[in-house]
Parts: C-alpha cells; structure tokens; sequence
C-alpha cells in the first residue's frame, strides 16, 4: 500500500475573494444540520488559492456524527 499524506497547505484566508460567497453559502446551509455533522472539510484547489474560473469546483467531504436513519437525497 502507498503511504497517504495530509497536505497542510488548506486554508479559509487561501479562499478567493470570488469563491468567498459559496463557501458561505454552502457552510449556512450546513449549519442547519449542525447537530448531525461532526466536522467539514474543504479541500481541492478552491482551498488551496488555486482555483481557475471557470473550471474549478467546490470540494467538501461532510462527515456525519452517526450513521443516517434515513437515505439521503444528493
């Protein structure tokens, strides 16, 4: 198996002043169901300051406190 790696280079203050309104809207809606997520990850280019419009994709993983009673809608 290759080794996995965490990349540190993620940051919110990395996030383009373009990219700013999705990732606050996308992080208010989240926040409804705060009491089922036990944490968010952003990560990819829009993370890191690399983003290239209009290519580029919000990336998030949501991670869940508990397995969902009920099947979830994408």
């Amino acid at each position: 198996m290759k080794p996995i790696y965490i990349k540190k280079e993620v940051a919110l203050k990395k996030v383009s002043v373009k990219y700013n309104p999705i990732v606050k809207d996308v992080k208010s809606e989240l926040l409804k169901f705060s009491d089922k997520i036990h944490s968010i990850y952003l990560y990819g280019s829009v993370a890191t300051g690399k983003a290239k419009s209009p290519t580029s994709d919000l990336d998030i993983v949501v991670v869940l406190k508990a397995k969902p009673s009920t099947k979830l809608k994408a």
